[in-house]
Order: structure tokens, then sequence, then C-alpha cells
């Protein structure tokens, strides 16, 4: 054969070659929220709420305080305390009454919960714990735990103070309680608001609502500068998050918003480190309680879903804290529309006993059975069973 023969023989079977090598199939990338050994307790709370715990609260408290009262357990939150990968458990229950009770931590060995308040230099103690946040508030890369509380949950409704758990030098933690200013607080979010590199807290609460302004070193300034405050009317629940991607913390909030004057609301965090332009969520008949706020990219176009959990309440406070309904909200350009039937099924739960508050506190995406797939599921705090759905092709499918 000669040598240009040879050549274009060469590149005729190379050519036949390389159109028999199929492409490669790319697929799309497993989304795993937040694994607990990479957590970065500087991220904004509302992201640190995810864990990999997926334990009935009520249930632990059962077993491991001979405590198997009906009331809910609402402030409850996950941190890996002692660092060794896994997440531990913080309560702090409350049971309707005066009576204050202390916070507890769990800390997991073995593939068990060990009660274990050594922790404590001094043990937090409240009458009604609403709410519990994490984050490093104190920059030594140790997890801390902000509790919002409300107080007795009868008129006068004469609230109470809010209480930290801040870590010290010998990893226990000292309690910081913020007596200054004592009110029915509902609710508490943490973020870095100014970009300064460390987190502040906002606490919502009726009548009276504030941010603390970190110093970088645990210690807090009480500022209202950032938002009008008089204009929160009857809010309870809220999480500081940046919603649209642009840079800077945005704070959705809701309550009652069957109230006059009130809505589910979005406040567009800017340059300016205030909170003035806002947009506000579509209203759900009868259903006017907010008692979750939550977001993911659902259809995986790069712009967040919203997502609300809802339970009953309208002017005559009739049905009220009666089920539970999941609103589901697409954006665009910072304008809302309920787009519910197309991102979730079975997201609605008429509860059929009076007076029985069959509803949702906590919400979370995670993958929850570790199959590689995102899921929305709630914190097993009430007697109300776990309900969870998976997202596929684009849509919350109800799984139990």
């Amino acid at each position: 054969m000669k040598p240009y023969s040879f050549i274009c023989f060469i590149l005729l079977a190379w050519s036949c070659t390389k159109q028999d090598i199929p492409k490669p199939v790319v697929e799309p990338p497993i989304v795993i929220i937040d694994p607990v050994k990479t957590k970065n307790y500087l991220q904004p709370s509302y992201y640190l709420q995810q864990s990999d715990v997926n334990i009935d609260i009520m249930k632990l408290r059962a077993t491991k305080e001979g405590i198997n009262s009906g009331w809910n357990i609402l402030a409850v939150t996950f941190l890996d305390i002692n660092a060794d990968g896994n997440d531990d458990i913080f309560y702090n229950s409350g049971y309707g009454d005066t009576t204050r009770t202390q916070g507890k931590i769990f800390i997991y060995k073995n593939g068990d919960y060990i009660l274990d308040n050594s922790y404590f230099t001094t043990t937090p103690s409240l009458v009604a714990a609403r709410k519990a946040i994490v984050g490093d508030y104190n920059n030594d890369k140790m997890p801390d735990i902000f509790i919002a509380a409300t107080g007795y949950d009868v008129a006068p409704f004469s609230g109470e103070y809010n209480e930290l758990l801040l870590s010290n030098s010998n990893k226990k933690y000292d309690l910081v309680k913020f007596t200054a200013r004592s009110s029915f607080y509902h609710g508490a979010s943490s973020g870095d608001i100014d970009k300064d590199g460390d987190l502040d807290i906002f606490v919502i609460g009726k009548p009276d609502s504030y941010f603390l302004i970190n110093d970088g070193k645990g210690n807090f300034t009480y500022s209202t500068s950032q938002l009008d405050i008089s204009t929160l009317f009857d809010q309870f629940t809220c999480e500081l998050i940046d919603i649209d991607k642009d840079g800077y913390l945005d704070l959705i909030m809701g309550g009652h918003e069957f109230m006059p004057g009130n809505t589910t609301r979005i406040y567009w965090g800017d340059a300016t480190y205030k909170f003035t332009n806002k947009t506000d969520i579509p209203l759900v008949a009868n259903l006017g309680v907010i008692t979750d706020l939550d977001i993911y990219d659902l259809d995986g176009d790069g712009v967040n879903e919203v997502v609300v959990t809802r339970t009953g309440g309208k002017n005559d406070f009739s049905n009220f804290y009666s089920g539970w309904y999941i609103q589901v909200l697409s954006m665009a350009n910072r304008k809302l529309t309920d787009a519910t039937s197309n991102f979730i099924e079975g997201n609605v739960y008429t509860q059929t006993k009076i007076d029985n508050q069959e509803w949702i506190p906590w919400m979370r995406f995670g993958d929850f059975d570790k199959n590689g797939k995102v899921d929305f599921y709630s914190t097993k705090c009430t007697n109300l069973n776990m309900v969870r759905w998976e997202l596929q092709n684009k849509k919350l499918i109800r799984i139990n």
C-alpha cells in the first residue's frame, strides 16, 4: 500500500470509529442540601434549619424526660455541638401555662440521643419558647442558639424576653438574657444583613419587633432603623433569605393576614441595608395564619419559588389553627403569582375535630430518605403525623 493510501485508510477508519462513539449522557446533578459535616454556621439561620435529623421530637421528650404532654415543641433546632459531624438536638418546650420550662440538649451518640445539659453554664428557662434558631454569633466557629419567646399565650399577652445561648472558650454555653425588651416574641431569623462578616438577628413580635446588630463578638445593639416597625401588623413568623439572588438578604414575614392592614410580604434587601421596598403575597381565603416560609427552585430555572405553610384563620377567629395548606408562588421581577397547582399535589388537610389544632409548625427541604431526590417535609414536633413530598419532574409529589 502506498504511503498516501495508508494514511487515507487510517483517517477513514478513525472517522468511522469516532462516529460510533456515543455522546456521554449528562445527568442533572443530585442536590443534597447542606450536609451536616460541611455546615457553615455563618449562614442565615434559614439554611441551618436543614438537618439529617428526622426523629419524632415528641416521642424523644416522652422517652427521655418521661413527659408525654400533648403540647407542641415549637422551639426546636439542630446543631453539631461537639463537632463530630452529627447534628444534636436542642429544644425548649412549653406547657400552655405560666410555668417556666428549661431548655434541653440531646447529644447524638451511637445512634441515640442522650440528654446532656452539662453544656449549659446557666440553663435557659422560659414560659413559652416559640422559635429557636442557630448561628455562630460570636465568630468562634461553634454554633450558638437564640430563643424567641411569647410568654403566656393568654390575654393580655404580657410577653417575655428572649434568650441567647452563647458559646465560651470552654465549649460550654453562657446564657444571655435580653431583658431590656419584653413582648410577645413569636419568631426570629438571623443573617449578615449589613455584610460586615457577622450574623445579625431580626426578632418579630407583637407589638414590638427589632433587629439585634452584632459587633462580631456576640455583643448586640437593639435597632429599628432598618425597617418601619410600625407597619408590622400581627406578623409572627419571619426568615432572612436572599430570595431573588441579588446578593442581599431579603426579609419575608407573615402572621394573621386576615387582620386589617396585614399582608404576608417580602421586603427586598439592597445596598442601603434597609428594608423599604416590599411585595405582598396573594391571600388564601380562610387560611390566613402563616406558620412557616420557605424557598426552593422547584423547576430548576434559576429562580426561587416561595412556599408558604398556612393554617386556618379568618376575621371571626373561627377554624383558628385548624388544618393546613401549602401555597406555592412563582416569581418574576419580584412579582409573585400563585402557582400552587403547578408545583404541588396533596397540599391541603381539613381537620374534622373541633379545636384540635392539627397544623404544621415547621417545614424544610432536604433529602429525607437519602435517595438523591429533594424532599419537602415537616419537623415531627407535634402530635400531627409527619407529612412529606418528593420533588419529581419539577413537582412536589405527596409521599405521606
